[in-house]
């Protein structure tokens, strides 16, 4: 028998395909197999993991990222998307110290930053959120999401004119940003600047409609 078609490598990558495809049941049962010819595979822990997170079953998620971290400690996107994980689980706090493990490891990790803002957004710590999106924006002045969230943030204290800035920053390197358009709106309203409001709503409509 073929020993490249029994090796976990192989079933890796047919989980991979089968991933593309939509095949999540295929996709799971290559992951799986891969693990019992391989338990320390780490991507092969680490694309369960994806796979489970995708389909909304984060518990299961969570102890996949945890076995490639017991594999590999300094695997950072595994402690990125266990903090996502936990996050959907409402389960902030424990979110936050994942993404403040890959930032030990990576401090100029864009990413990790965004991630711990987007669990201080939800939490209500609306100065430290800020904090961490300036940071993401630091190391990556292109990174729409946080321009958009740093942008909720700053709405969310009512510093308005700060907000608008940061739709537009994003809307300049991105027009077609759907939501970019309608926080835009929603800031103008807030001002009073409801004809500019409306016609931000209709170019999100616009582009909605596509």
């Amino acid at each position: 028998m073929d020993i490249f078609g029994n090796s976990a490598g192989y079933f890796l990558n047919m989980g991979n395909l089968f991933y593309e495809e939509g095949r999540y049941e295929e996709a799971l049962q290559c992951y799986e197999q891969a693990l019992r010819i391989a338990p320390y595979f780490a991507a092969a822990w680490y694309n369960k993991g994806h796979l489970l997170k995708q389909l909304g079953w984060y518990q299961g998620a969570i102890q996949c990222y945890g076995e490639v971290l017991r594999i590999d400690p300094y695997f950072i996107d595994a402690f990125i998307n266990k903090g996502n994980a936990l996050k959907q689980l409402g389960r902030y706090e424990e979110a936050i110290r994942c993404y403040d493990e890959a930032l030990r490891i990576d401090p100029n990790h864009s990413r990790a930053w965004y991630n711990k803002g987007n669990a201080m957004l939800q939490i209500g710590r609306y100065e430290e959120a800020l904090r961490c999106y300036d940071q993401a924006l630091k190391n990556n002045p292109s990174y729409l999401d946080a321009w958009n969230n740093k942008g909720v943030v700053l709405q969310q204290l009512g510093r308005y004119e700060e907000a608008l800035k940061c739709y537009d920053e994003l809307l300049r390197l991105n027009p077609s940003y759907i939501r970019a358009w309608y926080n835009k709106g929603s800031v103008l309203q807030l001002l009073g600047r409801h004809e500019e409001a409306q016609q931000c709503f209709d170019r999100a409509r616009g582009f909605n409609n596509f």
